[in-house]
């Protein structure tokens, strides 16, 4: 059965990030490459000196990007309409092209990031967390009383061949309080270039898993569009 694609989506960025040991010879051929991808991602920006990366390549609209290093390569996307496997086939189709040009056969490391932004309304400026997650604090009520006007939590777990990242905050953007729910899995050890599809296929079912347990009963039927 396919995974449901939400109407409202609260993913505002969606990342994918192989990192191997350096290869040198990228800095001096990164234009062999973007001759490569050039028709999707005409757009260059040179990273700061001193950054891990060299370069981002962007599409048209700047929804897209291409991040590159002499140890790393990334994909970035601001849209994610067609759900996972559109992604996912994206993001293969350019890191193949990296790859394969610059002959990566072994990875340190791959990484899968989603970044949420789940707009909230507050109700005399407490944050109704309950509303929007299933996620609470074993807090004895003598303490204090679980009435939260600011939300800072982030949590470290082991799933799978990987950790996972589970950030959730609150904050303000544009004038939107929003609560921030930033997943980024990550699996490290000596793995195979060639492997790269179960990678990211593997992290994706560990972290859809924790975020659709974490959602809401009522804040899923707003995803849905009820």
């Amino acid at each position: 059965m396919a995974a449901e694609v939400y109407k409202n989506s609260p993913l505002i960025e969606a990342v994918f990030e192989i990192r191997f040991p350096a290869v040198l010879s990228i800095k001096c051929n990164i234009d062999v490459f973007h001759d490569k991808i050039r028709k999707f991602f005409p757009l260059i920006r040179q990273s700061s000196p001193g950054m891990a990366r060299l370069y981002d390549f962007l599409n048209r609209e700047q929804d897209e990007i291409i991040r590159v290093g002499i140890d790393r390569i990334s994909y970035h996307a601001k849209k994610y309409g067609g759900g996972f496997a559109k992604f996912q086939e994206d993001a293969l189709k350019h890191l193949q092209v990296f790859v394969n040009t610059f002959h990566i056969k072994i990875l340190g490391s791959v990484g899968l990031r989603y970044v949420n932004h789940i707009p909230i309304v507050r109700i005399d400026g407490i944050i109704p967390i309950g509303k929007y997650v299933n996620f609470g604090y074993q807090i004895p009520n003598q303490c204090f009383p679980h009435e939260f006007e600011l939300l800072n939590t982030i949590l470290v777990v082991k799933v799978g061949d990987g950790k996972l990242k589970v950030l959730l905050q609150s904050k303000e953007t544009a004038n939107i309080d929003v609560l921030v729910l930033d997943f980024d899995f990550i699996q490290i050890g000596k793995l195979e270039a060639k492997s790269v599809v179960s990678y990211i296929a593997n992290a994706h079912k560990h972290t859809k898993k924790i975020f659709e347990n974490l959602i809401s009963d009522s804040y899923r039927k707003v995803m849905r569009g009820e």
